[in-house]
């Protein structure tokens, strides 16, 4: 299940003129944005034990105000619209498989050269977007009394 819906996605779209396929590819690409939405570390915990998404959470803050566990924030959704509309040109999550040999030369030297990695696709406007919501790497949690 997707945090946004098709008409999220449009109303996004719209507000920063973009265009959109069809709702059939839309709805795929929300499903696809999901996925990577989910592969983040947030703060807090998921509200209920027996949830499969991230969200909604308990104990998660933003600008120092705690968020309610029974719902889902604007900011995810509107990174879920976002990853969405990155998914029509890249994939977000590729399978990116070990290095090719270009060149493997024995001449009583051992010469070996790998083509470079293709680069993995970030949405920095997806990741700008959900910054107040990530764990923090120092594992804190500043909220006000």
């Amino acid at each position: 299940m997707n945090y946004a819906s098709v008409d999220d996605l449009k109303s996004y779209a719209l507000a920063r003129g973009l265009t959109l396929p069809d709702d059939k590819k839309c709805d795929q690409l929300l499903t696809l944005a999901h996925d990577f939405i989910e592969t983040l570390s947030y703060q807090g915990a998921p509200a209920h034990h027996e949830q499969s998404s991230a969200w909604p959470r308990r104990g998660a803050f933003l600008n120092g105000f705690m968020l309610s566990a029974f719902e889902v924030p604007e900011l995810v959704i509107k990174a879920e619209c976002q990853a969405a509309i990155d998914y029509i040109d890249n994939d977000l999550m590729p399978t990116i498989t070990g290095q090719r040999v270009l060149e493997k030369s024995i001449n009583g030297v051992v010469t070996t050269k790998y083509a470079d990695r293709e680069p993995v696709a970030i949405s920095k406007k997806v990741m700008a977007i959900l910054k107040p919501l990530l764990h923090s790497p120092y594992k804190l949690t500043i909220g006000r009394a």
